[in-house]
């Protein structure tokens, strides 16, 4: 199997991967880094763990269409035949065969679903060809085109020899749990309880966007034990940081990031009483 993997401008120059989140962009990276040589990764959520990320990131990646997602748990690189060639002398296939059956690639080099039923099958897979995601001029393609020959060792592609799915292939492949799908598409509006803190914290918080996400991850912390006044406080504190620093609003947090399993929040808590007492130590 191929080591050197890489990236293309041509997809993470675009709005759509420019205004994810920071960590969402870093996780995409890690997976690219990580997929097989037909851009699958068979533990994405080990690569989560590794990279201290959370699954709010990859389902940011999925919901934004820069990766597919399998029940099996696999997961394919979108853009991965934007991104990489492979030399045949070192190519190896995947050995997650059903899942490369069920995707074909688009005119832009980019894995879809081969057909309406596989399109049903495949989780993340409601962007057409059209979508704003796939904004790319054919000069960009072109572009792209020139400078690939530049960088790769071999002129050769490797033949696209994906074959649609059987209905048999495609019963093996779902997408997530409908409980699931249901809370990342809740509406809003209708997702919050009234007085458990989020409307005070929402209220607050320096970037308004996927407010249902927010509230996902918001609950979350409340169950583990955070309470909503340290909820807030944080909040109110990373707003001001945000504010003083003049923070661009593609580089401030998604609600769900701040609110995620591994507590960024914790940092904005009681961050003046630690100061003093760290200073109290120091010098005393």
């Amino acid at each position: 199997m191929a080591v050197r993997r890489m990236i293309s401008n041509v997809v993470i120059d675009t709005d759509a991967f420019l205004e994810l989140s920071l960590e969402a962009q870093a996780l995409y990276f890690h997976l690219n880094a990580r997929a097989d040589d037909d851009g699958f990764v068979g533990a994405p959520k080990t690569v989560v763990r590794l990279t201290g990320a959370s699954i709010d990131n990859l389902h940011e990646l999925r919901d934004a269409g820069f990766i597919i997602c399998f029940k099996s748990g696999v997961i394919a690189i979108r853009d991965w035949y934007v991104n990489n060639f492979i030399r045949k002398d070192t190519y190896t296939e995947t050995i997650y065969f059903r899942e490369k059956a069920m995707l074909k690639q688009d005119q832009s080099r980019a894995y879809v679903p081969c057909d309406d039923d596989a399109r049903n099958e495949v989780s993340g897979c409601a962007l057409q060809d059209s979508d704003v995601r796939n904004e790319v001029s054919e000069s960009a393609l072109r572009g792209a085109d020139e400078c690939v020959t530049q960088i790769r060792l071999d002129k050769d592609r490797l033949d696209n020899n994906n074959i649609c799915a059987t209905q048999d292939d495609a019963q093996n492949v779902f997408p997530e749990t409908e409980e699931l799908k249901k809370v990342i598409d809740a509406q809003d509006d209708d997702i919050h309880e009234p007085n458990d803190g989020f409307e005070a914290v929402w209220a607050e918080y320096p970037r308004k966007k996927e407010k249902g996400r927010a509230y996902k991850a918001y609950k979350a912390r409340i169950a583990s034990g955070w309470s909503p006044e340290d909820l807030l406080e944080a909040t109110m504190a990373y707003a001001a940081e945000c504010r003083h620093d003049h923070t661009q609003d593609k580089y401030i947090k998604h609600g769900a990031t701040f609110f995620s399993a591994t507590t960024p929040f914790a940092d904005y808590i009681h961050r003046d009483k630690d100061d003093d007492q760290e200073d109290l130590f120091l010098t005393g």
